[in-house]
């Protein structure tokens, strides 16, 4: 089996108007490209993890996510350049019955 190479990112996002959140949780939502998204407290209102093949499906998907998009206000991008540990295990001890 040969896997294709990807390319992982995590995009911060900020929204316009906390009136389209709900919208904008949708979206990101019905999106396969995201693999996570938390909305956070702080400076950003996203945090988004992305993964796409390559740069060039990388712009495309800023522009139909960010660029096309009156509500977002700004993104930051964070490119990896290798993955140093990938899971999604939660190392929290069961409480005890």
């Amino acid at each position: 089996m040969h896997l294709q190479p990807v390319m992982h990112s995590v995009a911060l996002v900020s929204i316009n108007h906390t009136g389209t959140l709900d919208s904008r949780k949708r979206s990101f939502s019905q999106c396969p490209e995201i693999q996570q998204c938390y909305y956070v407290a702080g400076e950003w209102d996203f945090v988004l993890v992305l993964t796409v093949r390559n740069m060039e499906e990388y712009t495309a998907l800023t522009r139909q996510l960010f660029f096309s998009n009156n509500n977002v206000k700004r993104f930051k991008t964070l490119v990896s350049m290798s993955s140093v540990k990938v899971g999604l295990g939660v190392p929290v001890a069961p409480d005890p019955a």
